[in-house]
């Protein structure tokens, strides 16, 4: 597979990326909490795809001159919300109470990394 077909596959992702956002978006007002929270780590990952897309936009003449490190870095960071998104808001038998429990979960952990950047 090339360069510019893997490209293509990104950008198709990001566009879909995009579209489940803006769904969210429109509605944001009337959102309950667990499809707020689907918004916020959509808004994450669109950003953060929109990043790398602009990377391995910047020289698609000549591959060689692309910064692949940062954009592995990005989607390291893409996984690790997806996996935060699946495991917080995934519908396969998560009740309201279960949820709650996984949010405060995940609510601590930020609390606690951000105690430690500033440690």
């Amino acid at each position: 597979m090339s360069y510019s077909e893997l490209l293509e596959i990104f950008k198709s992702s990001l566009i879909l990326t995009n579209q489940i956002f803006n769904f969210l978006n429109t509605t944001y007002e009337k959102l309950d909490d667990k499809n707020k929270l689907r918004h916020h780590i959509l808004y994450r990952m669109k950003s953060t795809g929109t990043t790398i897309l602009h990377i391995l936009s910047q020289n698609i003449d000549n591959p060689n001159f692309v910064d692949f490190s940062s954009a592995a870095i990005l989607t390291r960071s893409i996984i690790e919300s997806y996996k935060t998104f699946y495991y917080l808001t995934s519908e396969a038998g998560i009740d309201e109470t279960e949820f709650k429990f996984r949010y405060l979960i995940f609510q601590s952990y930020d609390i606690f990394e951000r105690q430690d950047m500033i440690n």
